[in-house]
């Protein structure tokens, strides 16, 4: 049997979103990391447990910022920009290419019943945690 953790180890992946999200500084550098990269400058969106969707939106945003997570991920920990983490570094966050493929397999499996779901709660999904949430709005 296979057990099937969606995030490859929740903690740590979460954790990065976390980090980013509540530093000025860290959302600074991949602000800049996403206007470097030519790529939306939107916030990434946390994955909130008890709201099934949200994986498939913050999926969704993780693929769509690729080239600036990545970017952000290697080059954070050397930048005086972004504060040091305590006991890590940006650089225990960095997906390889199968990470990045299991997040791609997991938001298109994902993708039809959240479409589904999404679209029968329309008037109330218009919050931040699953529409385009940007820097300017936010």
């Amino acid at each position: 049997m296979v057990r099937f953790e969606p995030w490859f180890g929740t903690g740590p992946r979460q954790h990065y979103i976390e980090q980013i999200r509540k530093s000025p500084q860290a959302r600074a550098f991949f602000r800049k990391a996403c206007k470097e990269e030519n790529v939306p400058e939107l916030e990434l969106l946390q994955w909130i447990r008890t709201r099934w969707v949200s994986l498939y939106k913050c999926l969704d945003r993780m693929l769509m910022l690729r080239q600036a997570i990545n970017h952000f991920t290697n080059l954070a920990d050397e930048s005086h920009e972004v504060p040091t983490l305590r006991n890590k570094t940006y650089d225990n966050f960095k997906l390889n290419r199968s990470n990045w493929r299991h997040l791609g397999l997991i938001h298109r499996v994902l993708k039809e019943p959240a479409t589904a779901h999404i679209s029968n709660c329309a008037p109330h999904w218009n919050s931040d945690v699953y529409s385009g949430y940007s820097w300017a709005s936010g």
